[in-house]
């Protein structure tokens, strides 16, 4: 049997051994890795040698006294007494909205900034949970210090302490995660419905996108020039220091914030070196914070990095023809077996979507709803489909036939079994707890959950009402405005450039390519004040850069630019067509593989040391 995982976990582990060098490390280092590259007995000896120099490294975490009398002036638990091994609990970090000082707070002399409050769920030891058993963590103090995690969006909140696939290490870490400012309970929020692209429209919009039709793309750019100014002048927004001048909180709660508060969080949890673990945007939060403070870093994972340069226009492309490249890999992978008895596969694909776009009203209703809790697009259940098609050949031929016949009754037959046998947006499986704990997490002590309509028994009104009915993703854009350069502010020039990458990555002819460019190049379009983050990287720092070849939502020379910014860490890269790392899938007659969320066994091993 081959290695999936131990040659990763390896590497990583090297990271936290300075100028400690193997032969592996020689063959992967500045180098893609293929997954079987090593053999168990090899692997396993090398890892036991490495694991006892990278435990020799680590530092061990305050005390649980010393968390329960950190300064409630700066960050304050909402319940002292859950401060206990194997208990999750949180608290409010009372941060200035201006980073000052050397460690982020005012000094004598210093002007008093308006205080934001950011909500940080800290995994003490989080109990393990699988089915409906629980093992509690034993280790404490922390032997191996404290981990910050965010798992992308922007949008995860301080759920992310509870990913299932990192639970066995938690007797060796203390697990932080954030509500970033803006966001869950974090005050001032941007969920707001002047700020909601809903508000303006944007389900219809996106909807009647045509990309040969310049009036529809005008439209949907209307929605986000609407909701960029309008949120912008939202008058709780304006925060007024003690001295009387106002500061405009768009301006000051994008990436470079959240990472000046997560090195406030590290300050009072010890001032000891944080290891940090961020998967898509929380690549650009983790190396925007490594690139700031990078001599409190100890591990560091980048998984599925994004661009680590703010420019929205390349990111916006490479969006395109990254999803370009998985639609045309999808195609080719029908030659590439002999599973797929299709003789015109890209035509099936346009004949998918073309039926699937035809009947999008019913779509939506029949399909949307049952699979993602809330409706959704028509184009995603597309991809969707897409993924299912990869991971099950079999069922190609029948589809491409229902499909070219334009006949949707036997096509919902398809998507309705489909359906059946899916799991929920978040499911127990994923966050491997079950959900009479995650329900009962409608607390002010307990993390922040996203989705949560999606759990049975789960109140849909918290943190907030109708906080999850304003579809928080969708404020995700508000970050990226803030972040990134280059945004449009003529209308005709960003319809030239849409239709430019419409002919340039068309995607067999679907267009889903370039509208999901379009979907994050109009985020920033009118943007009144970006403030752009400077270049990511650092050359001394160690650790693992990972990403997937086919993902299209973390599109990989995000990866490779990120590697080539931080010169010193290793680049792992994976063939599977979703974001962040999994564990590989055999696909029937077919190399194309999807896989649902796993326990991913290099990192428990990595960081359970």
């Amino acid at each position: 049997m081959k290695v999936q995982w131990s040659a990763y976990a390896a590497f990583l582990l090297l990271s936290a051994v300075p100028g400690a060098l193997s032969t592996n490390e020689i063959k992967l280092r500045g180098a893609a890795a293929e997954w079987d590259m090593f053999e168990d007995q090899a692997a396993e000896t090398e890892d036991a040698t490495l694991t006892t120099q990278a435990n020799d490294n680590f530092e061990a975490a305050k005390p649980l006294e010393f968390f329960r009398n950190i300064d409630p002036n700066k960050f304050e638990w909402v319940d002292k007494s859950e401060i206990q091994p194997g208990e999750t609990t949180c608290g409010f970090l009372k941060a200035p909205l201006v980073w000052s000082g050397n460690s982020g707070w005012p000094e004598k002399g210093d002007p008093i900034y308006p205080t934001v409050e950011v909500f940080s769920a800290h995994m003490l030891l989080l109990l393990c949970v699988h089915d409906v058993c629980v093992k509690f963590a034993e280790q404490q103090p922390a032997s191996h210090g404290n981990l910050a995690v965010h798992w992308g969006g922007p949008s995860t909140l301080s759920e992310s302490v509870v990913t299932g696939y990192i639970n066995k290490a938690l007797a060796s870490f203390n697990i932080i995660g954030f509500d970033q400012r803006g966001f869950g309970r974090s005050l001032p929020t941007h969920v707001r419905p002047e700020c909601s692209l809903q508000t303006y429209g944007i389900g219809e919009a996106y909807e009647n996108l045509d990309l040969t039709d310049d009036d529809s793309i005008r439209a949907y750019a209307q929605v986000f020039k609407t909701r960029n100014i309008e949120c912008w002048k939202h008058p709780d927004f304006q925060l007024t220091s003690d001295s009387g001048k106002t500061y405009h909180f768009l301006e000051h709660s994008g990436t470079r914030q959240l990472a000046e508060d997560i090195e406030r969080v590290r300050g009072l949890f010890g001032d000891q070196k944080l290891s940090v673990h961020g998967s898509s945007y929380g690549t650009s939060v983790f190396g925007t914070y490594a690139t700031m403070f990078p001599a409190n870093v100890h591990l560091m994972v980048l998984d599925g990095s994004i661009n680590p340069v703010s420019d929205i226009v390349v990111f916006s492309e490479d969006q395109a023809r990254s999803l370009n490249q998985r639609i045309d890999y999808f195609i080719a992978g029908c030659e590439f077996g002999d599973g797929c008895v299709v003789d015109d596969v890209s035509q099936c694909v346009r004949d998918l979507h073309d039926v699937m776009i035809a009947n999008k009203e019913v779509v939506k209703k029949e399909f949307a709803i049952e699979k993602y809790g809330r409706p959704a697009s028509t184009r995603r259940i597309f991809s969707d489909i897409l993924n299912e098609l990869s991971e099950n050949v079999d069922k190609i031929p029948a589809v491409c036939s229902a499909a070219s016949q334009k006949d949707f009754d036997k096509l919902n037959k398809f998507i309705q079994q489909w359906l059946q046998n899916q799991s929920r947006v978040i499911d127990s499986s994923f966050f491997n707890i079950p959900d009479e704990v995650v329900s009962s997490w409608d607390s002010e002590s307990k993390p922040t959950i996203n989705a949560k309509n999606s759990f049975p028994g789960s109140d849909p009104n918290w943190p907030f009402e109708n906080y999850n009915a304003l579809d928080v993703s969708g404020y995700s854009a508000l970050i990226f405005a803030q972040d990134m350069a280059f945004g449009a502010y003529n209308e005709d020039f960003l319809v030239e450039t849409v239709k430019g990458w419409n002919e340039k990555y068309p995607g067999a002819f679907t267009q889903q390519p370039a509208v999901r460019g379009l979907m994050w190049y109009a985020s920033c379009y009118y943007w009144p004040k970006s403030t752009p983050l400077s270049p990511i990287g650092n050359a001394e720092l160690k650790g693992i850069v990972a990403g997937q070849v086919y993902d299209p939502a973390t599109p990989y020379i995000g990866t490779q630019k990120m590697r080539q910014n931080f010169q010193n860490m290793h680049l792992l890269t994976s063939r599977v067509l979703q974001r962040i790392l999994r564990t590989m899938k055999d696909a029937k007659n077919m190399p194309i593989t999807t896989s649902k969320p796993a326990s991913l066994t290099l990192l428990m091993d990595m960081y359970a040391g």
